[in-house]
């Protein structure tokens, strides 16, 4: 906890120390100096003594302990996620380590990303070291030292059919009949899941999402984008670049996005 700032912050520190695993944590340092995006955790830099990395604490759950999503709100998650590849694959990343464990769903509704010590620019692929990806979300290449883009998009079609495979909640009206949208979302993740050269690109998936998702559930693309409005607004304000949150807020707000009406009006009344 900082004194100075009132905010909780994590210390990651690694469970045993080896050659490997200083690289690990040279690689994720890396790339947490060059990544900016609302949707990861901040990185606040190093502790005098041990060296160990200070990341921003993230107030919610990850996937695997979250039993329970409305479809809407497994909407919101897929297209977070899917929006957060996007930002990765157009800055040359290759996140490689995409799975449920690595998800967080906080207490505003948005997603975040976590765990970035497996994570590969992609002119550095011929330097990779590890391939030791266990996981049954992880692209079968990958762990055999064939990395592209591809690999996380073969971790986002496994994820996704986690997520939709997800109880609902029994209490209270269905919001719609997610079965169609489902057995939609399903083909599209078999796709994903398929021969490498038949895995659609990152931006192909989010058209594709969006053609599925936008007539079933009521309400309009601009609904869809605030999401990530609300989130740059949420990023500058904490950066205490006022004039830019306001900026964001007012995006989000424009599409009646509550929760950024209600931060801009605090910002009005505080900071202006």
């Amino acid at each position: 906890y900082g004194i100075e700032s009132e905010e909780f912050y994590v210390i990651k520190k690694p469970i045993q120390e080896n050659n490997e695993i200083e690289k690990l944590i040279e690689r994720e340092e890396y790339n947490y100096l060059h990544i900016n995006h609302p949707l990861f955790p901040k990185f606040y830099g190093k502790t005098v003594n041990e060296n160990y990395m200070i990341i921003e604490f993230i107030n919610g759950h990850n996937l695997v302990d979250i039993k329970e999503l409305k479809c809407s709100e497994k909407i919101t998650i897929i297209y977070g996620i899917m929006l957060i590849i996007h930002y990765l694959h157009e800055n040359q990343f290759i996140l490689r380590d995409l799975k449920p464990n690595n998800i967080m769903f906080d207490q505003t509704g948005s997603v975040v990303i976590i765990d970035f010590d497996r994570m590969l620019q992609s002119q550095n692929i011929e330097e990779e070291f590890t391939v030791d990806l266990i996981s049954a979300f992880i692209d079968p290449d990958a762990t055999i030292g064939k990395i592209s883009y591809k690999n996380d998009i073969y971790s986002l079609g496994k994820t996704i059919l986690y997520i939709i495979n997800k109880k609902e909640p029994e209490v209270g009206e269905k919001e719609i009949d997610s079965n169609e949208i489902y057995n939609q979302i399903k083909i599209l993740c078999n796709e994903c899941i398929g021969p490498v050269e038949e895995r659609p690109s990152i931006s192909a998936l989010i058209y594709l999402m969006l053609e599925i998702c936008l007539p079933q559930l009521q309400f309009s693309i601009y609904q869809l984008f605030s999401i990530t409005q609300q989130q740059l607004g949420l990023m500058y304000f904490k950066e205490k670049n006022i004039d830019l949150a306001i900026f964001y807020f007012s995006k989000a707000s424009d599409q009646n996005d509550e929760f950024s009406q209600y931060v801009l009006g605090n910002i009005y009344l505080n900071e202006k």
